[in-house]
């Protein structure tokens, strides 16, 4: 019984730790820059949930599966961006928030996200 217990206890360990590391965004941040405009955009690393800032801070769960990605419903503070990064974070927040899976892909320390009509934002990872 106790083998058996320590068995299924270190098969739960190293599937957890494979899990991990077919996420490639876990833990990490990237930063664009939109018309003079910085979007923030960070992966949790424990969990499966984003959150970043333009103006608003912003934090959603998504879901990967190969090079797909879903987000979900994102939940934001709200304050009134002016100007110019009041239409890049509302652009930003239309294009994560659309229920179509987004294409991702990360190379080179470049992450592009692209969405089903070929818009896409391009990040570059800081950390």
């Amino acid at each position: 019984m106790r083998k058996t217990l320590m068995l299924l206890v270190t098969m739960a360990a190293v599937t957890s730790g494979c899990a991990r590391s077919e996420n490639p965004l876990r833990g990490h941040e990237f930063e664009s820059q939109n018309d003079m405009t910085k979007i923030i955009l960070i992966f949790d690393k424990d969990e499966m949930r984003l959150r970043g800032k333009v103006v608003n801070v912003y934090t959603a769960s998504y879901e990967l599966s190969g090079d797909n990605m879903i987000v979900g419903r994102m939940a934001s503070t709200m304050m009134m961006p002016i100007g110019n990064a009041a239409d890049v974070e509302r652009e930003y927040f239309k294009f994560m928030s659309d229920s179509e899976p987004k294409q991702i892909s990360l190379k080179d320390g470049i992450l592009t996200i692209t969405d089903h009509s070929g818009k896409s934002f391009e990040f570059e990872k800081v950390k």
